[in-house]
Parts: C-alpha cells; sequence; structure tokens
C-alpha cells in the first residue's frame, strides 16, 4: 500500500513539473507538491496508527478467547460472565448473570490483566 502510494506521489510531481512553464508558475507547482506530499504522510500516518489499534484489538480478542482475563473500566471481564460482539467488537454481559445485566464494554476500553 504504501509502495503504491509513493509510486502515485513520484508520478504526480513528475507530471507537475512536466507542465508547459505557461500554464502554471514554478511557484504553484511547489505548493501543489507540497499539498501532495502533506496529504500522503497524513494519509500513511494514519493507516499506521490505525495498523496498531487494530493489532492491539486482536491481541485482546485472542487472549479473552483463550479464557484469559481483561480488564475494562476497572471491571473483570472473561469469557465466563461475557459475550464478544464482534460487529460492534464490544464485550456484552451475558444474560443469565443479572448482576452485570446490560454492561457493555468497547474493547478500547479494555487492557490485558496482568
Amino acid at each position: 500500500m504504501q509502495i503504491m502510494l509513493l509510486l502515485i506521489v513520484i508520478l504526480l510531481i513528475l507530471l507537475i513539473v512536466a507542465l508547459k512553464k505557461d500554464s502554471i508558475s514554478s511557484l504553484n507547482k511547489v505548493y501543489i507538491t507540497l499539498i501532495i506530499v502533506t496529504i500522503i504522510v497524513s494519509i500513511i500516518i494514519y493507516q499506521s496508527l490505525f495498523s496498531q489499534h487494530e493489532k492491539h484489538n486482536r491481541e485482546l480478542i485472542n487472549a479473552y478467547k483463550q479464557g484469559k482475563t481483561l480488564i475494562c473500566n476497572q471491571h473483570e471481564v472473561n469469557n465466563t460472565s461475557f459475550n464478544l460482539e464482534t460487529g460492534t467488537q464490544s464485550f456484552v454481559a451475558k444474560r443469565e448473570l443479572k448482576e452485570l445485566s446490560g454492561i457493555i464494554y468497547d474493547i478500547g476500553d479494555c487492557t490485558l490483566k496482568e
């Protein structure tokens, strides 16, 4: 993905430089190039942060499925008392546990119990 983005940026920069001098001034070419590079760098940073977040979520889901305990908002979450809702990436208390009725934790609020 990042290699494709880099190739597209290089191609766009080459196209901007190759334009006739009369159509766009040199200063405008520099501005356009800087804007394109800034957008591409922002996309790469966002993708990197998103990948890290998804990796963390996968690790928590794997730990949950292995029977380990997670801590979500100071409450212990495990596969005996909570169900994992994969569509919303959240833990929902099981219906048979009346004392936990209605409790839902987003996976982003959880950490692995040491």
